[in-house]
């Protein structure tokens, strides 16, 4: 975050584990994290948009920022994933229900 709290980047655990123990001791945040500002979104954005986004793609997960550009919250393609299955069941139930009421 900057000095006023909006999202600047992201951080994957795998970028802290590719740093030496000494490294982690003494490189800023700032240094290795992912400036890329595709990783950061809106909440009201939709979810094509996001999936049409390279780094999101590449990094798996992006930063989801409130009209200030403060971080509220953060969401990964596994969450992507799960709404989108989700919303395909509840689809599948929805056509059974209006098939079994139609007989």
């Amino acid at each position: 975050m900057d000095d006023v709290g909006r999202a600047i980047g992201l951080v994957s655990v795998t970028q802290m584990e590719a740093l030496t123990s000494r490294q982690r001791t003494t490189q800023r945040v700032d240094e290795i994290a992912d400036h890329d500002t595709q990783l950061i979104l809106a909440g009201d954005e939709d979810v094509a948009t996001l999936l049409e986004r390279p780094a999101f793609a590449r990094v798996g997960r992006a930063v989801v920022i409130d009209e200030l550009g403060r971080p509220v919250g953060l969401v990964s393609i596994t969450d992507v994933k799960r709404s989108l299955r989700a919303s395909r069941l509840a689809d599948r139930t929805e056509q059974q229900s209006a098939h079994a009421l139609a007989r």
